[in-house]
């Protein structure tokens, strides 16, 4: 029955009040059709609402206007399409052909999905190849399901052999990783090595520097000392010395002044006191300038540009090939031969203090 009806139909057959099939419906003067109930509602509302022209209605399709509402009569013909259309929907599943062969169903026609349509991609029932698949190129499920065993059997293979050689390149790089631990490690542990000799060796020469500038400071320093209490006293008895003598130059007794003036102290004469010597950096001239020898070794020869990474210029290749790090690599070494001949001149130069 329901093959009956164009597939515009239920579109012709509903109202636009309402959006269902029509219910004993009417048509107006301009040749649109309604539901009697809803275009009856639909004037009910519209006359209450005109204050200006109450009785005037129109129509809600295309508005023609009409002064005095028209009497509605049913159309008879057209209620009777939209009960057998109405009768048709409903009993759409009695009345549809069994599917043919059973399993999963057209979503849009209800159908059972019998073919493959190679130009949409899609599995499609009979109503679809007279339809929407009309002119495509259309297969047998069977047929086209034998077509993607045989690719999923290639890509199951292809697979296969790329797993195996991905596994190959990961036990390979895993075996790389582990010769670059070892390598570094070793390398790692010869140049901490050498750090600790170098540092070792600094800190002591440094204890003993600063040992020697200590004794040095000392020594000047009990030295200025000597001399600060020699010039004390002198100048304490230069200052008795001269009170006195200003004392009896006051005096108006010529015998007093005659007796006592041969009795006084002398001034003192100029004494050379022992001089107080700290020229530190005539002594540690040397030692500065390997001091600052050695600065400029750490600094600007032990680091050189060329440990800088430049990610850049870095090849894929080599990222994701790694060199294996073999045993015959020569060992990473500091230019410690100069470091060691500054350090001697270093402990020379101590040994002379």
């Amino acid at each position: 029955v329901e093959q009956k009806f164009p597939e515009n139909m239920d579109e012709k057959l509903t109202c636009v009040i309402c959006f269902e099939l029509f219910k004993s419906p009417v048509t107006i003067q301009c040749g649109h059709s309604f539901c009697m109930g809803c275009l009856s509602e639909h004037w009910d509302t519209q006359k209450r609402g005109n204050k200006n022209a109450p009785g005037s209605v129109d129509c809600p399709i295309c508005k023609e206007e009409f002064v005095q509402c028209p009497e509605l009569r049913k159309n008879v013909t057209l209620s009777e399409i939209a009960e057998d259309r109405r009768f048709a929907v409903s009993h759409s599943a009695t009345v549809r052909e069994p599917d043919p062969i059973k399993g999963k169903k057209c979503h849009q026609h209800g159908w059972a999905l019998q073919l493959y349509c190679r130009t949409e991609k899609k599995c499609i029932c009979c109503i679809c190849t007279t339809k929407e698949c009309k002119n495509h190129n259309r297969v047998l499920l069977d047929e086209e399901k034998k077509i993607a065993e045989s690719n999923l059997t290639e890509n199951i293979a292809e697979t296969t052999k790329q797993i195996e050689v991905t596994e190959k390149e990961i036990e390979k790089l895993l075996e790389q990783v582990d010769s670059i631990k070892v390598s570094a490690g070793r390398i790692k542990d010869g140049i901490l090595n050498k750090f600790a000799q170098l540092t070792k060796a600094t800190e002591k020469s440094k204890q003993e520097v600063i040992e020697f500038i200590e004794s040095e400071e000392r020594n000047a320093l009990t030295q200025a000392e000597g001399n600060k209490k020699q010039l004390q006293q002198r100048h304490d008895v230069l200052k008795g010395n001269k009170l006195q003598m200003e004392n009896l130059l006051k005096s108006t007794d010529d015998i007093e002044v005659l007796q006592e003036w041969p009795l006084l102290n002398m001034p003192y004469r100029n004494e050379t006191l022992p001089s107080v010597n700290f020229q530190m950096d005539s002594k540690l001239s040397e030692i500065t300038r390997v001091l600052s020898e050695v600065s400029r070794l750490v600094l600007e020869d032990l680091l050189p540009a060329s440990l800088t990474v430049d990610c850049s210029n870095t090849k894929t290749q080599e990222l994701t090939t790694p060199k294996m790090c073999t045993t015959t690599e020569k060992e990473c070494s500091l230019p410690d031969s100069y470091i060691r001949e500054a350090y001697l001149q270093c402990k020379w130069h101590t040994s002379r203090f």
